[in-house]
């Protein structure tokens, strides 16, 4: 039997083992001499990643829709007749959208009477704009305006209705059979001084040497005082300027004709037919820069006669630069107003004025066929594309019914009743004399004092207090044999007078401008009259 040597293990040994049994490492003994395996190391965790959030998507925004402009047409105003002219005075807001834009605006007439044209009863001025002046031309009614804003892309309307309140002013009615036709009151009843009235009467008629005359004075549109025979046709000479000179103003608020126009402009045969010769210095080129203002306020620079027989017709200065009183200036209106509106201007003043007042062809109003030498030089003289060449320095006979009829509508700023056959601001150029005409040098400032500073366009005035009894507001026609038709709105007067002979004494053909000398002590009274 053999013997084994069985070893000893130690504490340690059985220690190690039993680590590496459950998997522990372990180094070797503490000096024994067996053999195992190395320990397994521990592994180093490897991390979590973190999630990456995903990002939470940012909405797309909704855009903000377009809105249509928020628009008001604004408050009416209130106007009644004489007065034509109004203002309408519009406001918008937007959103700014579409980007970039900016409102636009438009006026327009919805509803309203026409005019005595039978056109649109309102011009507006300027419809593009939020605030226009605009003319209503159809009288006393209502009108609806309409004011779009637009931001380009969509627009809004808004409406505001004007009403034009009725004419309260006094009118005759129309001349028939030997009625008058004017409503007739007395000095005393409208507290007016009868004295003076009556100065002024003596005067008229006592005045220069014997003639017959007769004479209206209206007052707030009645006849208050007169004399003589009314139905009488007296020569209205050079009042015929601005009698028949009313087709300008019908022309100038039609925009058929402008005071900046060349009359060869309007008027092919200016200055050829019949032929005006350029005097010295001056050629054709200097005539064609004739204007419509320069032809009716005597800066034209032609000369003065127009008369058949009477001296050649002649350009004596260059048009602008002096005032010199010339009938051949408005004889060449007339032309251009009839060449214009392509009518005989005596039909076109019956037809859009005169009848209108009242007047009546022939009994009240006659207006000669031209006598004033205008003749072509082929077969039919005094004539123009078939219509006649009306005069406009001289040719209209008339009776101070008539007259003072004119006067009344110039009195009150172009309105008969409820019809406004002239506008405002036609009637304001008649009576204001033009910056352009201060300029000029007045060849004759004895028989024509201060005409650069008072005459205004076809109608003279006392813009410069030159009477110093006469209020400044006062215009007149004036023509030969002192017959006038005065008009001075601060008194609410309108006085017609017409005669065979003048206030010169010793001549009654004489005349001149000099309202000092002849027309103050006439006309101071009268105003004086009114308290």
């Amino acid at each position: 039997m053999s013997i084994k040597t069985v070893g000893m293990w130690s504490t340690a040994a059985v220690a190690s083992l039993l680590l590496a049994a459950c998997g522990g490492g372990g180094g070797g003994g503490d000096g024994g001499s067996g053999t195992g395996s190395a320990p397994t190391p521990t592994p180093t965790p490897t991390p979590t990643p973190t999630p990456t959030p995903t990002p939470t998507p940012t909405p797309t925004p909704t855009p903000t829709p377009n809105a249509a402009p928020t628009v008001s047409a604004g408050t009416a105003p209130s106007v009644t007749m004489p007065t034509d002219t109004i203002t309408l005075t519009g406001t918008a807001s937007d959103d700014g959208l579409p980007s970039g834009s900016s409102i636009s605006y438009t006026w327009s007439l919805a509803a309203g009477p026409n005019s005595p044209t039978g056109a649109p009863g309102a011009i507006i001025a300027t419809p593009t704009a939020a605030s226009t002046s605009v003319r209503l031309t159809g009288g006393a009614g209502s009108y609806t305006f309409n004011l779009k804003a637009s931001d380009g892309a969509l627009d809004q309307t808004a409406s505001v209705i004007v009403t034009l309140g009725q004419n309260p002013a006094v009118y005759p009615a129309a001349i028939t059979g030997t009625a008058s036709g004017w409503t007739t009151s007395t000095p005393a009843a409208e507290g007016l001084d009868a004295t003076k009235l009556q100065a002024a009467m003596t005067y008229s008629t006592g005045t220069g040497v014997a003639h017959t005359e007769a004479a209206y004075i209206i007052y707030k549109g009645k006849l208050v005082y007169s004399w003589g025979d009314p139905t009488t046709l007296f020569e209205m000479k050079s009042t015929t300027k601005s009698m028949g000179g009313l087709a300008l103003l019908l022309g100038l608020d039609e925009g058929k004709v402008a005071l900046t126009d060349k009359a060869i402009d309007r008027l092919p045969v200016f200055g050829t037919d019949p032929l005006v010769t350029p005097g010295t210095g001056l050629t054709t080129a200097n005539l064609n820069n004739t204007t419509v203002l320069q032809l009716a306020t005597h800066t034209s620079g032609l000369s003065k006669s127009d008369l058949a027989g009477g001296p050649a017709r002649t350009l004596d200065y260059d048009p602008g630069t002096h005032w010199a009183y010339s009938d051949q200036g408005l004889n060449w209106l007339a032309d251009v107003l009839t060449q214009t509106y392509n009518r005989d201007l005596k039909d076109l003043m019956f037809d859009r004025v005169y009848t209108s007042l009242g007047i009546r062809p022939t009994a009240d109003l006659v207006w000669r066929d031209n006598i004033s030498s205008r003749p072509n030089p082929g077969p039919t003289p005094g004539t123009l594309n078939g219509l006649p060449r009306r005069e406009l320095a001289a040719g209209i006979n008339a009776n101070v019914n008539a007259m003072a009829r004119v006067g009344l509508l110039m009195l009150n700023q172009g309105a008969w009743g409820n019809t406004q056959l002239l506008s405002n601001a036609s009637v304001a150029t008649a009576r204001t004399p033009p910056a352009q005409v201060a300029s000029a040098i007045n060849v004759d400032s004895v028989n024509y004092p201060h005409a650069t500073a008072n005459y205004g366009v076809l109608w003279w005035t006392n813009k410069d207090g030159l009477m110093t009894t006469v209020p400044t507001d006062a215009y007149w026609a004036w023509g030969l044999h002192e017959t006038f038709i005065i008009v001075i709105p601060s008194k609410n007067l309108v006085i017609a007078r017409a005669a065979t002979a003048g206030w010169h004494a010793g001549d009654g053909e004489a005349w001149n401008a000099d309202s000092v000398t002849y027309l103050e002590p006439f006309l101071g009274p009268i105003a004086a009259s009114v308290p």
